[in-house]
């Protein structure tokens, strides 16, 4: 068993410091989820037909669809990092492919 040091007090075994990160992965998930669900709908407004709405109609939509993509892609943060891992693998094989059929 090890210790992992989060902060100048804090230490955290294995399983304790596996929850701490997946928390993380779950709160920029959440930010990202709904800042970019907030400035879609908020583009998106006259699509759904509230370009003549009340301020407060615009703003409760845009908060709720926020929080609702928020939710929903913190929730999928485990395929998130699946499929982050893929892209990432994916780039660094076609790097080395790309390379090699360069100097073939």
């Amino acid at each position: 068993m090890s210790l992992h040091r989060i902060n100048d007090n804090t230490l955290l075994d294995d399983e304790e410091y596996e929850d701490h990160v997946d928390g993380n992965w779950a709160l920029g998930l959440f930010i990202i989820g709904a800042i970019a669900a907030g400035i879609l709908t908020f583009n998106n407004l006259g699509i759904l037909g509230a370009d003549n709405a009340p301020k407060w109609l615009k703003f409760t939509i845009i908060v709720i669809a926020s929080a609702v993509s928020g939710y929903l892609l913190s929730k999928l943060r485990n395929v998130v990092r699946l499929l982050l891992f893929l892209c990432v693998s994916a780039s660094i094989i076609g790097f080395i492919a790309y390379f090699i059929w360069m100097q073939l």
